[in-house]
């Protein structure tokens, strides 16, 4: 999900406050820079980055207006709750999975605060999130792990999939739920949250 500077969400207080003051800054350097004497291409340079940082700035905020994240997931984590958006054929809008997730330590703990997170809609995509969301409804803890597949991998994938030669071992090995997410492609496995791996007592 991308916002421009037309989308008009619900924000809070708070997050509205800050996003005026910024416009109002914004607003005195263009009036500061305009009536200066220099060069006009530092003029339009000026103006053109004041108007980019805006923008990210913008978006950067409604990352804390309760808006679902498209950043990378975490390596290893534990899901909360899920939710499918099928595509609508009607409307052409896309699909999207949503997952509600905790980052897991290495001891399998859980740690931080639960996040919304935001998928690219794939059918085998949602088979899998059905399996889950399934067995959390029955209080099976569920969790997943996130590998980058690397150049070597995807170029393999995508070889045997234009051949049709995916076994189904290559599918689960291989990453048949693959999605593309900042940076690159992204294989993720589903299962149960293992155990939490707890340090020994102290004998005192």
């Amino acid at each position: 999900m991308v916002f421009s500077p037309l989308t008009i969400p619900i924000l809070t207080s708070d997050i509205l406050i800050i996003l005026l003051m910024f416009v109002f800054v914004t607003f005195l350097l263009l009036i500061i820079i305009l009536r200066t004497k220099i060069n006009w291409i530092l003029k339009l340079f000026i103006i053109i980055s004041s108007t980019v940082v805006y923008v990210f700035a913008y978006q950067g905020m409604m990352g804390f207006a309760g808006w679902p994240s498209e950043k990378q997931l975490p390596d290893r984590f534990q899901i909360h709750w899920t939710f499918v958006k099928e595509p609508d054929k009607f409307t052409k809008a896309e699909g999207a999975i949503f997952l509600w997730i905790e980052e897991l330590d290495d001891s399998n703990v859980p740690q931080g605060i639960p996040r919304s997170y935001r998928l690219p809609y794939t059918p085998p995509l949602e088979d899998e999130i059905s399996d889950v969301q399934e067995n959390i409804e029955m209080g099976v803890l569920q969790a997943a792990e996130v590998k980058k597949l690397n150049k070597e991998e995807l170029d393999l994938y995508n070889q045997k999939t234009r051949e049709n030669t995916l076994t189904s071992q290559d599918r689960e090995s291989q990453g048949y739920q693959l999605f593309d997410s900042y940076g690159g492609v992204y294989q993720i496995t589903f299962g149960e949250l293992p155990e939490a791996e707890l340090p020994d007592k102290s004998p005192f």
